[in-house]
């Protein structure tokens, strides 16, 4: 079954590790506001070697970066291990992990988006961590007022076993906060959110959906080269930890509309898509159409029309934010009815 960490609270140690890209200076005024802000809180913060750096997409070298991730991950004194944000070469550290040695470690929370989600995906599905698909570190700024970023820690804090809800954002953004120049920027979402469904068999004729399962997920970009092997299927993953089909959720960063169609389509070629629950995409980041007219919706459309199970898209999930508090291995019932839409999760 899925193994949750201790709850947070106030006392707790966190750790920063940059286990894809780091901080460059430019940014460190941002992480020490963010840093200070947690210790406020009353957290014990623990620097890790590989946060202050970035060079070519990475805070140091992969045997580095893997070696401190498994140090703080098998420390018992830690309950959190939270990269600054995520980056481009998180799967290098893949190969140099023990997993054996981390499925039987007691499990820390880990979270974040965008290349974060490269590891706890795996640590989820292969070691049965619960992991968590949320804002990053350095969006967690006491300046913020958009509910979703605010209260991610909040949800860490709950004992397993316990139910929370959140419900659709009103407005996102597109782009980030300039923190470089403003240590204190928080998100300032002008556009209206809307959650939307794909007309599919699975669909409802009234437009009101619910789908249940256990979630897994993360950022298209990088675990499209992941999903069906290495331990992250999602049907091998329902089948190993509970009675609930994987409701997975996926977004996209950087595919134009046919990489993201072909993306998708071989996702299905490979079975990825077999006995799931539903599919969750998060809102387009990509480019949202090519030179000849083909948008991200022709793309949802090609490769998943013929989807046997439901389509949500639009949702606050991935690069224009914000983001649910999404956490992989959780039950979940995701609803969309109309004009509102929300996520349930209980941590069992």
């Amino acid at each position: 079954m899925i193994r949750y960490p201790a709850s947070l609270a106030p006392g707790r140690r966190i750790a920063l590790t940059a286990f894809s890209d780091g901080v460059r200076e430019s940014a460190h005024a941002r992480l020490d506001l963010v840093i200070r802000q947690l210790k406020q809180r009353g957290f014990e913060i623990v620097e890790g070697a590989c946060l202050r750096a970035s060079a070519g997409h990475v805070s140091a070298p992969v045997s580095e970066r893997a070696a401190e991730f498994m140090r703080f991950a098998l420390d018992d004194t830690i309950a959190v291990i939270a990269p600054p944000w995520g980056g481009e070469l998180a799967m290098e550290l893949l190969p140099l992990l023990d997993y054996d040695a981390l499925a039987r470690a007691r499990p820390k929370w880990v979270f974040g988006f965008s290349d974060v989600s490269t590891l706890t995906a795996k640590l989820t599905a292969r070691c049965g961590w619960a992991t968590v698909h949320s804002a990053n570190l350095m969006d967690l700024v006491d300046s913020q007022t958009d509910s979703l970023t605010a209260r991610t820690l909040d949800w860490l804090a709950l004992p397993a076993g316990a139910r929370f809800t959140q419900d659709a954002s009103s407005h996102f953004q597109k782009g980030f906060p300039a923190i470089e120049t403003d240590p204190h920027a928080a998100l300032e979402p002008t556009h209206a959110t809307r959650w939307q469904y794909l007309p599919t068999a699975a669909s409802s004729d009234n437009g009101k959906i619910s789908i249940e399962g256990r979630l897994l997920g993360g950022c298209l970009d990088t675990l499209a080269h992941l999903l069906g092997q290495d331990g992250i299927d999602p049907a091998g993953f329902a089948r190993t930890h509970g009675d609930l089909p994987c409701l997975l959720y996926l977004e996209n960063v950087e595919l134009t509309p046919t990489q993201l169609a072909r993306t998708l389509m071989g996702l299905k070629h490979r079975g990825v898509f077999t006995d799931i629950a539903g599919l969750l995409m998060g809102r387009n980041a990509g480019p949202a159409k090519d030179h000849a007219g083909f948008s991200d919706l022709d793309a949802l459309n090609t490769a998943l029309a013929d989807a046997p199970f439901p389509v949500l898209f639009d949702l606050d999930i991935g690069h224009r934010p914000p983001n649910l508090t999404l956490i992989n291995g959780a039950r979940a019932r995701v609803w969309l009815d109309g004009e509102t839409g929300g996520v349930e999760q209980v941590l069992d």
